[in-house]
C-alpha cells in the first residue's frame, strides 16, 4: 500500500530528526542494535541504564507479560544511586493522542519494573510541532487499569474473536483479509452509515447478515437501538441488496424536511463555482497545496477549471489571500452564486488558514454569514438514499457519472503523488494531481445537477434559522472527500 509507505517512511524520517534535535542536546546516543534477539536487546538497554548514558535510543523492556520499545530514554538526574529516566516517543502526527499516552505509561511502568526508576515524566515529539509533555504520575492508575483489564483479556484460555471495523483498518495490512471474511459471511459491516456497536446489536438481536437486515421491517425493535436508526439502516440495507441483486446503482427520494436535504440546495445560477482542496498532512503542520475551482472565474464559459498551487507555506498564505480575493470579486459579479463543495473538509481549512496567517478574516466571515458555501454532502444524506456502501463523492459519483480516469483515484493517491513530486519536481506528476482535482470539481459540479433534477415538489430551497445537524455516524465511517 503506496499511502501506508509513504507515512512509514515519513515516520522513520521524522525519528531521525528528533534524534539528531536530542543528540545536539545531550550528546551521542547509546543505540540498542535491533538486529539481536529481544533478550539481548533487553540486557543492552539494562547496561545503557547502569551506565548512565544521558540519551538512549531503540530501548528495550520485557516481563512475562508486556514488551516495550521506548523511541529514547532522557536521563533527567539521579537518586539514591539510580539513574532516573524518562520516555519519549516520536509521533508524525500533528497532535498526542490517548493512545501515545497510554504507550508511555506503559514504558514508564516497565522502566520502573526493569530498573527501579520512578515514574515521572514523559514526552510525545510530535511531528511539526513542540514536543508534548505529560506527568506519567496523574495517569499511572489509568495506565494500570487498562492493563489489567487487557491483560484478563489476554489470559483468556478460550475466547472468540472476529474482525470488527474501525477506523484504523485502513492503516491494517489484514484488511484484504478481514474483506474477504466479510463479504464470504454477507456481513452488514458494508451497509452505509451502520456502526459497530449497532452490528453487535443487531446480532443481538438474530439480524447477522445484510440479508437479515435488507428483510428487517422498519418498524422491528431492537433493543439499544433508537426505532428512528432501525429503520433508516434496514431502508439502506434494502437498497444496497436491491441494487446488487440488479447490478446497479438504485436512489430514492427522502420525504422532504424543513431545514434538511434538498430545502438545503439552492436554485442554480448563473456564476456558481465548484470548489475541492487537496491538502498534505506529512508536510510539516501541514500544508494545503492546490485550491480547484471549477466554473466561469474570470469568464462567461462555465467549464473553466482554475488551480491555484502553493508548495510551501510563504506560498499557501499567498495562494490562500488569491483564493478569497478572487471569491469575493467573483460573488460581486454573481450575487445570486454559491460556493459548492462535498463535506466539511473545504470551509475547516479555510478557517485554520485564516488562523494561521492571520489574514482574510473578515472575507471569510462574510461568506460563511451570507451561506456562500453550499455543502452538497448534507443536501446529499438527508435528502436521498443510494444503494451505494458509503456517501462519499466517489461512492454516489458511480451512480451519476461513471467512472473516472486518470492515475490519481483517490485522496491518498493525490498525498503520495504530491510528495513524489516534492522528491522529484517532475510536472507530470503534478499535471495528473490537478486532473484528480478537477474531476472532484466536475463530479461536484455533477452532483448539484443531479441532485437539482431529484428535486421534489414543495422541497424549495431555504435554510432554517438553526445550522444543518452534522452525520455523525456517516462522517465516522470513511473519507468523505
Amino acid at each position: 500500500n503506496a499511502s501506508l509507505e509513504l507515512v512509514r517512511q515519513k515516520g522513520f524520517e521524522h525519528e531521525a530528526t528528533v534524534l539528531k534535535q536530542l543528540e545536539a542536546g545531550h550528546g551521542p546516543a547509546a543505540s540498542i542494535s535491533t538486529s539481536g534477539t529481544l533478550e539481548k536487546r533487553v540486557a543492552d538497554t539494562l547496561v545503557a541504564i547502569s551506565d548512565g548514558a544521558p540519551l538512549i535510543y531503540q530501548g528495550a523492556f520485557a516481563n512475562d507479560r508486556w514488551v516495550g520499545f521506548p523511541d529514547f530514554l532522557i536521563r533527567t538526574g539521579r537518586a539514591d544511586d539510580i539513574w532516573l529516566y524518562e520516555p519519549e516517543d516520536a509521533k508524525l502526527a500533528h497532535k498526542a493522542k490517548a493512545e501515545h499516552l497510554l504507550q508511555l505509561g506503559i514504558y514508564a511502568a516497565l522502566l520502573n519494573e526493569a530498573a527501579d526508576s520512578p515514574i515521572t515524566k514523559g514526552a510525545i515529539h510530535v511531528g511539526g510541532g513542540e514536543p508534548e509533555r505529560f506527568d506519567l504520575k496523574r495517569t499511572r492508575s489509568i495506565t494500570s487499569r487498562l492493563m489489567r483489564k487487557f491483560e484478563s483479556f489476554a489470559g483468556l484460555t478460550e475466547r472468540k474473536t472476529k474482525a470488527v471495523r474501525t477506523s484504523a483498518c485502513k492503516q491494517c495490512p489484514f484488511q484484504s483479509r478481514c474483506d474477504a471474511e466479510w463479504r464470504a459471511a454477507d456481513s452488514p459491516v458494508y451497509v452505509a452509515g451502520i456502526r459497530g456497536d449497532q452490528i453487535i446489536k443487531f446480532e443481538a438481536a438474530g439480524v447477522r447478515t445484510l440479508t437479515d437486515l435488507a428483510a428487517l421491517s422498519p418498524t422491528s425493535p431492537i433493543p439499544g437501538i433508537s426505532k428512528e436508526s432501525v429503520a433508516r439502516i434496514a431502508n439502506q440495507a434494502r437498497l444496497q441488496k436491491k441494487g446488487a441483486d440488479q447490478g446497479k446503482g438504485l436512489v430514492e427520494v427522502l420525504p422532504v424536511e424543513p431545514g434538511r436535504g434538498f430545502t438545503l440546495l439552492p436554485v442554480p445560477q448563473d456564476g456558481d463555482l465548484f470548489f475541492d482542496m487537496e491538502g498534505d498532512p506529512l508536510f510539516p503542520e501541514g500544508l494545503e497545496y492546490l485550491f480547484g475551482i471549477w466554473g466561469p472565474v474570470g469568464s462567461d464559459r462555465a467549464d473553466l477549471f482554475h488551480p491555484i498551487w502553493a508548495h510551501d507555506h510563504a506560498a499557501e498564505k499567498v495562494a490562500f489571500q488569491e483564493l478569497m480575493k478572487l471569491f469575493m470579486a467573483h460573488l460581486t459579479r454573481y450575487p445570486k452564486a454559491h460556493i459548492y463543495h462535498y463535506a466539511q473538509y473545504e470551509p475547516a481549512a479555510l478557517k485554520r488558514l485564516a488562523m494561521r496567517h492571520a489574514t482574510m478574516e473578515v472575507e471569510l466571515d462574510h461568506l460563511l454569514r451570507s451561506k456562500c458555501f453550499v455543502d452538497l454532502y448534507q443536501v446529499a444524506r438527508r435528502a436521498i438514499r443510494a444503494s451505494s456502501e458509503g456517501y462519499s463523492l466517489k461512492d454516489l459519483e458511480k451512480i451519476y457519472w461513471g467512472k473516472r480516469t486518470g492515475d490519481v483515484t483517490n485522496a491518498g493517491d493525490s498525498i503520495v503523488e504530491y510528495e513524489r513530486w516534492r522528491e522529484t519536481s517532475v510536472q507530470t506528476i503534478l499535471d495528473g494531481i490537478a486532473h484528480y482535482n478537477q474531476d472532484d470539481c466536475v463530479s461536484t459540479a455533477k452532483m448539484r445537477d443531479w441532485l437539482d433534477g431529484l428535486r421534489p415538489a414543495g422541497a424549495e430551497y431555504g435554510l432554517s434559522e438553526s445550522e444543518p445537524e452534522q452525520d455523525a455516524d456517516a462522517l465516522a465511517r470513511a473519507e468523505q472527500r
